[in-house]
C-alpha cells in the first residue's frame, strides 16, 4: 500500500536516474523535466524520498546537458 502512494516519486527517481547518461543526447532534458514534473506533483500529493532525489538527479540531468552543450559552443570550434 505504501508504494502505491509513491509511484510518481519512484518514476521520478527512474526518469532521473535515466536522464543523466541521456543528457548526452537531446533525448535527456525532455525526460529530466518530465520527471521534475512527476517529482512536484509526488511533493504536492505526498512528502516523499524518492521524488525528492528524483528531483535532484532529473536537475543534474538538466544541468549536465546544458553543461555539455555550452562548452561544444566553445571549444568545439576551436578544433575545427
Amino acid at each position: 500500500m505504501e508504494i502505491k502512494k509513491q509511484v510518481m516519486g519512484i518514476i521520478s527517481l527512474f526518469l532521473g536516474l535515466a536522464s543523466i547518461p541521456l543528457s548526452f543526447r537531446l533525448i535527456g532534458p525532455p525526460i529530466a523535466v518530465i520527471g521534475v514534473v512527476f517529482s512536484i506533483l509526488q511533493q504536492r500529493k505526498l512528502e516523499s524520498k524518492y521524488a525528492s532525489i528524483g528531483l535532484i538527479l532529473n536537475l543534474v540531468g538538466i544541468l549536465l546537458f546544458w553543461l555539455v552543450w555550452i562548452l561544444s559552443l566553445t571549444v568545439a570550434p576551436k578544433f575545427i
